[in-house]
């Protein structure tokens, strides 16, 4: 499973406010989509999409991102086997153990 987060990690993180060649992933979920202020090199068509990431939309965005929003910037083709990035996808929503990824370093005592 740690080959299928490297997916997702080569363009984006899930430390907050952390952008790599994509937005961070963190605190992804109910956020509309080309929103994080952080991240300025959203496409256009993004921006205007007016998704809000959760489960309907996050699959479909990861089967046919051209098809959910044509003319968006991601290099990502989809796949209708994404369970890959979904992981990373889905770890950034809720409580970070609900994923494999965590949206924020573990706590040491």
């Amino acid at each position: 499973m740690e080959q299928n987060v490297r997916v997702c990690a080569a363009c984006h993180s899930v430390e907050p406010d952390r952008n790599l060649t994509g937005p961070s992933l963190a605190n992804l979920w109910g956020r509309k989509a080309g929103s994080l202020p952080s991240f300025e090199r959203y496409s256009d068509a993004l921006k205007a999409s007016g998704v809000i990431w959760d489960d309907r939309s996050l699959d479909a965005w990861l089967t046919d991102p051209a098809r959910m929003v044509p003319h968006n910037e991601m290099p990502f083709r989809g796949s209708r086997t994404h369970a890959f990035a979904r992981i990373c996808w889905h770890s950034s929503r809720r409580p970070p153990s609900r994923g494999l990824c965590r949206s924020e370093p573990p706590k040491t005592a």
